[in-house]
């Protein structure tokens, strides 16, 4: 149990709070303390940033998070802004269990604590980047004085007893590096490279300010919604059109402004009307990946895509929902043991989807979020990916925490076949394939054949960890029956559906990477079917490699360097054409076939 700080009268709103303490040092030395927020906190020592965070947890593991500062003697001031936006208006990635503070000091300085709410603060959700923090609108009423333990309306905190399991911080501070970005027109500015930043802003004068961050312009505005985006043209990236909506500022006389968290792209515009100056500095953060050494174009473009993905969770896509999804994860954490020794992050990644864990065994899709997500196939690779670190751990401390939760998975999805293929509750996803229902492939009433080869692969692959009996034998039965309702001996192929009126590429590399003969599914070469996404051609590549089909591997992976000669992208996209994110973390797996390009 923890004793947190809140504010007496909590709003039933979305809201920011101040923190502060005033204290008095008799020598120089140094400041020493923990803390904990919920949702987040800014964290500033006599108006200089000190730090963030604590990193992103969920209910079932929260973090501290450590600071030490020097300072010198006499009179200081710890101020701390925590968010507390709610299940509704925060982002889907973010979650809360009560929104407090908390502080354990081990300098004893940091006695008197202080609150109060940050007026003048009105806050709109994203548009159309839907999972991210909320727009918010600074009108006249505001004060910025908060950051030095300045302004009115502070009074004493009220305390609460939390029950959440607290534990010390699993990764390293984030980024926070000044990046400057080139001035294009009057109010209009870029960054060369896909930038996460924290911004600092200054106003002066009188008038109303809208500031906006976008990964791209568009050739035009008409859209409806955020799914129509898809077919709204970003060619070159060199149109006039930025559709999100705007941070706005109210501004009479001076004004000072610390976002309360970054934002991605590669632009910033500013719309003024009035009379109003304006300063602005920007700072990088993320994830402390290593830069890339290597001299190709697509490997920097992939690890700059991984560093743009990676901060307190893997996440999807920085600008659109900055969520940490399996199917995503498993090929970035793929990346990561290329990259580095540094593995921290996919040991949170690994433990944070175990604990989505249901009761049933199911594990959620994508996790920490808000919002429950189900996909069968994102199940499997769970297990899948806890493979991937076997294979670099072995059966180590983590490894065995993991597999009583992989027991359960396991457990759930057999009891989830039917005839023994898997035939799970919720959103099918596979792939995003043209034709298919939004990411399902189309197979009538009866199970498709994926999600029983993705089954077939985590088995093998389990058996080898030896955690439990069985798995080939199992793996073996699914097997026959899939030959038996999918194979098609003239095609020499697997079907999507047991009418056998659906074909695509993914069955028959799964099959391969489950350990079937290639020879089974050589109309792969000889057809054309379905094809894989940019997401889903790293199985592709996988089985055609392990097949010795190398001609294939290149290819496929050459469609690649197409994404070299759009101007202004230095980031993988979601998809090849019209996409809707420019950032995209699953993409990042071609630094394995770069021999292939």
């Amino acid at each position: 149990m923890t004793t947190w700080m809140t504010l007496a009268n909590e709003p039933d709103r979305a809201y920011i709070a101040d923190y502060r303490c005033l204290f008095t040092a008799s020598s120089a030395r140094t400041l020493s303390f923990r803390f904990s927020a919920d949702e987040t906190a800014q964290l500033f020592l006599d108006g200089k940033r000190l730090t963030e965070g604590p990193e992103r947890g969920v209910p079932e593991r929260w973090y501290w998070k450590a600071v030490s500062a020097e300072i010198d003697a006499g009179e200081h001031v710890l101020s701390a802004r925590v968010l507390c936006f709610g299940v509704k208006e925060s982002a889907y990635g973010q979650l809360t269990v009560h929104h407090g503070f908390c502080v354990e000091d081990f300098s004893g300085l940091l006695k008197n604590w202080e609150c109060r709410e940050e007026e003048g603060l009105l806050f709109t959700l994203p548009y159309p980047d839907w999972g991210t923090f909320p727009r918010v609108e600074v009108t006249e009423k505001y004060c910025d004085q908060w950051i030095y333990g300045g302004g009115e309306g502070w009074g004493p905190v009220a305390c609460f007893d939390d029950h959440r399991p607290m534990a010390d911080a699993e990764l390293p501070e984030m980024r926070y590096e000044e990046v400057f970005p080139e001035r294009q027109a009057e109010n209009r500015y870029h960054f060369k490279h896909y930038t996460c930043s924290w911004a600092s802003l200054d106003f002066q004068g009188k008038g109303t300010v809208k500031v906006r961050f976008s990964e791209a312009p568009y050739h035009t505005d008409k859209f409806e919604d955020w799914k129509a985006l898809l077919t709204v043209d970003k060619g070159n990236r060199d149109g006039k059109y930025f559709i999100d909506n705007q941070d706005v500022f109210h501004v009479d006389g001076a004004l000072h402004w610390e976002n309360y968290w970054w934002r991605a792209g590669h632009f910033v515009s500013f719309e003024i009307e009035g009379d109003v100056k304006y300063s602005v500095r920007y700072f990088k953060t993320g994830y402390p990946l290593p830069d890339y050494q290597g001299d190709s174009p697509m490997g920097k473009m992939a690890v700059e895509t991984l560093q743009s993905c990676m901060y307190y969770t893997y996440m999807d896509c920085p600008f659109w929902e900055q969520m940490q999804y399996v199917g995503d994860t498993r090929l970035t954490m793929l990346c990561t043991y290329l990259l580095t020794d540094d593995h921290r992050l996919p040991e949170k990644a690994l433990r944070m989807f175990s604990l989505s864990q249901r009761s049933d065994g199911a594990i959620q899709s994508r996790y920490p979020t808000k919002e429950e997500q189900f996909i069968p196939s994102y199940m499997t690779i769970w297990l899948l990916m806890l493979h991937d670190y076997w294979k670099v751990h072995g059966r180590n401390a983590l490894v065995e925490e993991l597999l009583p939760a992989a027991n359960r998975l396991l457990d759930y999805l057999f009891a989830n076949c039917k005839d023994e293929l898997v035939d799970a509750p919720g959103w099918n996803f596979v792939d995003w394939c043209e034709g298919w229902d939004f990411g399902a492939p189309l197979r009538g009433d009866a199970p498709d054949s994926m999600n029983s080869w993705l089954l077939v692969m985590a088995l093998r692959s389990l058996a080898e960890i030896g955690f439990r009996e069985g798995l080939r034998e199992r793996a073996d039965r699914m097997v026959a029956k899939l030959k038996e309702k999918y194979y098609d001996p003239q095609r020499k192929l697997y079907s999507i559906d047991v009418e056998h009126k659906h074909f695509s590429e993914h069955s028959q590399v799964l099959s391969i990477l489950a350990g079937e003969s290639p020879d089974e599914v050589v109309g792969l070469r000889q057809e054309k079917l379905t094809e894989c996404s940019i997401y889903f051609s790293f199985y592709y590549a996988s089985a055609c490699r392990k097949a010795g089909w190398e001609d294939l591997v290149q290819a496929r992976m050459r469609r690649w360097n197409c994404l070299l000669d759009i101007g202004g992208l230095t980031t993988l996209p979601e998809e090849f054409g019209t996409t809707r994110s420019d950032c995209h973390a699953w993409g990042a797996y071609v630094l394995m076939y770069l021999d292939a390009l």
